[in-house]
């Protein structure tokens, strides 16, 4: 006993210094925990961390009172995620699940309705085995064509083209507008031309207003390689012999008075100058002048091209064809002048089919009345991956 008990004592020894060093340690990280807890800085130890998130104003706790805010958030992003317009144009584009009752498992529920009182109907020593028809569900996956569609523009171009025309000129050239000088035994004069063009027609008035009307003497007016004569007591109208002679505007044009008098005959003419040049006085004197000028004008057109870039495509066809920008009126400008230009439709868009609809290897699964429900998954533009049961 007594080599027992020393035995013993020094393995109590041993426990006590465990223990003692377990509990300085506990003493030593005796409340570090709560002041790393206290100290602690979320923002730098969770990433994106924020004590005020955007989620907050969704929930009130108790006091909350309506969760619309909630619902129309996430109906928005619903709306605008690319998921959610995923499982959106899957629902819109997926045919209604059919129910056919030619379906295996819907016959054999008629099957079992209709003897349903044999079966169920025998109790105690005669109830015997019947095999009952259960049905049981796959799912198989397969792929197939969707109806691919795009759209392209066609814009109304305006154009244009020269053209011409020929509008009527007429001018009347009064004694005063012409510059007038004697050239030794003759009188001569000129002007500006009134307007560009070929002359059909012109006349030289003459005419003194006194008694005779005339200075009675023989006279001769020449212009523009016509002339006209008047008599010793002639006046009044003559037509002149201008007929397809062509004028620019502004060119310089002569006419030439000539008088056979007898005796004093410059300074009859001297005279005559000053009565030509000045207003008024007795002495009628003018020109009028008739024809046409050539005008050259813009004629604005529109035209629409016939196709766009989709009817290119291979497989393409049109389907639709619309009015996308309405018609009316616009202003165009070329070399200083506008012109206004209508059109019914100045933007047609074009609806182009550029690939139909086929089942692909789903065909199988569409046509057989047992698939009652179908899906629409993920995959990749033009084709459909779907889930049959």
């Amino acid at each position: 006993m007594m080599a027992l008990g020393l035995l013993v004592v020094p393995a109590a020894a041993g426990d006590q210094g465990d223990y003692r060093e377990g509990a300085d340690f506990a003493r030593q990280v005796q409340g570090k925990g709560v002041e790393a807890l206290k100290n602690a800085q979320p923002e730098q130890m969770i990433p994106n961390y924020s004590n005020s998130p955007k989620e907050k104003q969704y929930y009130g706790g108790v006091t909350a009172e309506s969760d619309g805010a909630l619902k129309n958030d996430g109906a928005t992003a619903w709306s605008v995620s690319e998921t959610g317009q995923t499982v959106n144009e899957s629902v819109v584009n997926n045919p209604k699940e059919k129910l056919s009752p030619d379906a295996p498992f819907i016959q054999a529920g008629r099957e079992i309705e209709g003897k349903a009182e044999h079966v169920v109907g025998k109790t105690g020593p005669d109830c015997k085995a019947e095999q009952v028809t259960h049905s049981t569900f796959t799912r198989h996956v397969c792929e197939r064509d969707t109806a691919v569609f795009r759209t392209c523009d066609r814009v109304v171009e305006i154009g244009g083209h020269e053209a011409t025309r020929y509008e009527d000129r007429n001018a009347h050239i009064d004694r005063t507008a012409i510059r007038w000088w004697r050239d030794g035994t003759r009188v001569r004069g000129t002007f500006p031309a009134p307007f560009t063009g070929k002359l059909t027609a012109g006349a030289v008035h003459l005419e003194v207003q006194n008694a005779l009307h005339a200075y009675g003497w023989p006279t001769t007016i020449t212009v523009l390689g016509a002339q006209a004569g008047y008599g010793q007591s002639d006046w009044g109208r003559r037509d002149l012999g201008v007929g397809g002679v062509t004028l620019n505007a502004g060119q310089s044009v002569e006419v030439v008075i000539t008088i056979q008098a007898s005796g004093h005959l410059v300074t009859f003419l001297d005279a005559l100058v000053r009565q030509l040049s000045r207003s008024g006085g007795t002495m009628l004197f003018h020109f009028d002048f008739y024809g046409s000028s050539e005008v050259r004008y813009w004629v604005p057109t529109t035209s629409v091209p016939p196709t766009c870039a989709l009817e290119k495509e291979a497989g393409a066809v049109k389907v639709n064809t619309e009015c996308s920008e309405a018609g009316g009126e616009r202003t165009v400008e070329l070399n200083g002048q506008r012109y206004t230009v209508s059109a019914s439709c100045w933007r047609f868009t074009d609806t182009y089919r550029l690939q139909a609809a086929s089942q692909g290897n789903c065909e199988v699964y569409a046509n057989n009345p047992a698939c009652i429900r179908w899906r629409c998954m993920a995959a990749p533009l033009a084709t459909s991956r779907s889930v049959f049961t």
